[in-house]
């Protein structure tokens, strides 16, 4: 533990750049933190002309050069900080007045956090009121494409100075890429579950670069975290302002065996008629770009023959069939599948499902290059474009989609815009590496029908892998939306005996 850490009530040195601040907003701040219900605190407000009149000793003026840039200033009050915590506050942005007593309490609980950071109160799309962002735990992967961490971000001093404070470069962008470097570096990151930051006149804060100069600063400064990384992929501008994308390269060929289960059915699908396991493993040859790649079919004996024929008969080369004996077991049938694959990769993949993105196995797979991510799923869509899957959400002992039938405009604080951990990702569309699928054992074939995925991801987060939702990679998902998800009591009792109760889920708490 170093010394700053061993600081029982540690001093949060609060950095504010005047900059082009409207008059009064610096009042508003200052006024925040001189009714925290905690004394440990000191303001650095650096300007280019005379500060703030005020008798309190915690609150101090620094004078910056003439024409200093805004991240000339940060650094400024950086450096004059004495605290052993120091966080960047926008003049007019006011602290809840227990923010200090709440980060003192998670220092408390975790004495060895150097990168703390709250939830808050913003402004979505064009409402006029302010709602609270309920964030997630720590989640990399969402850090990349949406800068959620960036307020209230506090981070000790020692962690500020060896990476360097503020750069330059990024201009508007210094406190993302700041942040970015922070939480590489960081021996423990610490979520602080209260909105204890609220932005001047219900703001959007979600981020500092929604303008498209800021955007494009926050581009370079995902791309520079990429390349820092090793991370062999391109950092593109997201769909909404202030979010980025992240397009990993698919790198050397690799081997990648698709497991379907099917009994051929036939269903109606867009007023057409159509069996569904044709039309799935159709849609995934004509769009793929693997030069390695085999259908694994495992069917049961009921399937109908020229089912059969017909899938062979879509690519001879590419397409085996396995034959199932048995009842219905999910579990049993994917991992008899997976026995006889060969790939270095094996995506699972229901018979309902016809690819939208058409290099969407190319970026599915691409994530599982990095050592720590154990299994990728995409965004599944129903008939009538409406989300079937963005991710589980194990919350309170229930285990459920989150966001389920949210429109394209329903953007949930931006989570369905952007990659990001989950709990758990549907076995209707996941890729995982061979040797990690092994690792955990597969599927629980003690799950027959509901929850063998629930059990899988829980697995894989047990052993520390990371699990990522890929927002770009859409297939259609023919389930039928109306359709209730029935499953047996005993099921559930299964999952619950195998797992600890499941309390606030970590990534998606609020939908």
């Amino acid at each position: 533990m170093t010394e700053a850490h061993a600081d029982l009530r540690p001093l949060i040195s609060f950095i504010v750049v005047e900059g082009d601040a409207a008059p009064g907003a610096l009042d508003a701040t200052l006024e925040s933190l001189a009714a925290q219900l905690s004394s440990d605190w000191e303001v650095l407000v650096v300007g280019a002309a005379e500060g703030p009149a005020s008798d309190d000793p915690r609150v101090r003026s620094l004078w910056s050069e003439p024409g200093a840039t805004a991240i000339a200033s940060m650094n400024l009050g950086l450096r004059a900080a004495t605290g052993s915590f120091v966080a960047l506050v926008r003049p007019g942005d006011s602290l809840r007045d227990d923010a200090v007593v709440r980060i003192a309490a998670a220092l408390a609980s975790c004495p060895d956090a150097d990168f703390l950071y709250s939830d808050e109160h913003v402004r979505v799309g064009d409402d006029t009121t302010t709602t609270e962002f309920t964030k997630p735990e720590w989640s990399p992967e969402r850090l990349l494409g949406q800068p959620y961490a960036l307020r209230l971000a506090v981070v000790s001093r020692s962690l500020a100075d060896r990476i360097g404070g503020f750069e330059e470069r990024f201009e508007q962008a210094a406190p993302q890429d700041f942040v970015l470097r922070a939480t590489e570096q960081a021996g423990r990151i610490v979520h602080v579950p209260h909105a204890v930051y609220r932005v001047a006149g219900g703001g959007r804060s979600l981020s500092d670069t929604t303008d498209p100069v800021g955007w494009e600063f926050g581009r370079q400064s995902v791309q520079a975290a990429l390349d820092r990384r090793g991370i062999a992929a391109s950092a593109v501008l997201g769909p909404l302002p202030g979010t980025f994308g992240v397009h990993r390269h698919p790198g050397d060929p690799r081997h990648v065996s698709i497991v379907i289960p099917t009994r051929g059915t036939s269903g109606t699908v867009f007023g057409s008629e159509r069996v569904f396991v044709l039309e799935a493993v159709r849609s995934v040859l004509a769009a793929q770009t693997i030069h390695h790649l085999e259908v694994v079919i495992v069917h049961d004996l009921d399937t109908p023959g020229p089912v059969l024929d017909a899938l062979v008969g879509l690519s001879p080369d590419a397409v085996r069939l396995v034959p199932f004996d048995g009842p219905f077991n999910f579990s049993r049938k994917c991992n008899v599948g997976f026995l006889a694959s060969h790939g270095e990769i094996v995506v699972f993949l229901n018979d309902d499902t016809e690819l939208i993105t058409p290099d969407a196995i190319d970026r599915l797979i691409a994530p599982l290059r990095e050592p720590d991510v154990g299994m990728t799923g995409a965004k599944l869509r129903y008939e009538d474009g409406s989300l079937q899957h963005a991710g589980h959400r194990y919350n309170d002992n229930e285990f459920t989609h989150a966001f389920l039938t949210a429109a394209d405009d329903d953007r949930g604080f931006g989570a369905l815009q952007v990659n990001r951990e989950v709990s758990g990702l549907t076995a209707a569309c996941v890729a995982l590496r061979r040797d990690v699928f092994e690792e955990v054992g597969g599927f629980f074939e003690g799950l027959p029908i509901n929850f063998n995925d629930v059990d899988l991801s829980l697995k894989l987060r047990s052993v520390g892998y990371r699990l990522l939702w890929m927002s770009g990679v859409e297939f259609s998902h023919f389930e039928s939306k109306s359709r209730a998800p029935e499953f047996s009591r005993n099921e559930v009792e299964i999952l619950l005996a195998r797992w600890v109760a499941f309390g606030r889920d970590p990534y998606t708490p609020v939908v």
